[in-house]
């Protein structure tokens, strides 16, 4: 556990999200509760998930989408791909912290998560051209 972080109690969690009756899945947006620490762990899983053409297709159009995002009708019929096909494709993309997804009536909107392309950003310049001498990687 990171000292300092608090983490929500089961029963908080549960009362604070719905169960969807139609999959009995929770539907959750997890960066509402965890930060996203961006760490190479961390960014190797966002470039995993980033290193299939239709995933990166996906991302692609969830960021031209903008802060509204997409329903996934729309986005299936954007990629051209089957429902299921592109369900597993955003899973991929909202473990790795690049997606989330809400639920409005019977409307599934997926959005790219924007602080998490920022800090992915920001972890690969953060060393940027202060050199390669000893002692100066951010790296260890």
């Amino acid at each position: 556990m990171i000292e300092g972080t608090h983490f929500p109690s089961v029963d908080s969690f549960l009362n604070k999200h719905h169960f969807d009756n139609t999959r009995n899945i929770v539907v959750i947006l997890y960066s509402s509760y965890y930060k996203i620490i961006m760490d190479e762990i961390t960014a190797t899983d966002c470039f995993a998930a980033l290193g299939h053409p239709t995933r990166l297709q996906l991302f692609r159009a969830l960021v031209r989408a903008g802060d509204d995002g997409a329903p996934v009708g729309i986005l299936q019929d954007e990629l051209g791909i089957p429902a299921s096909t592109l369900s597993h494709h955003v899973q991929a993309l909202t473990r790795a912290g690049l997606a989330h997804q809400q639920r409005d009536g019977r409307v599934l909107t997926t959005r790219a998560d924007y602080a998490t392309i920022q800090d992915l950003i920001s972890f690969l310049t953060e060393s940027c051209c202060k050199g390669l001498e000893p002692g100066t990687s951010t790296d260890e």
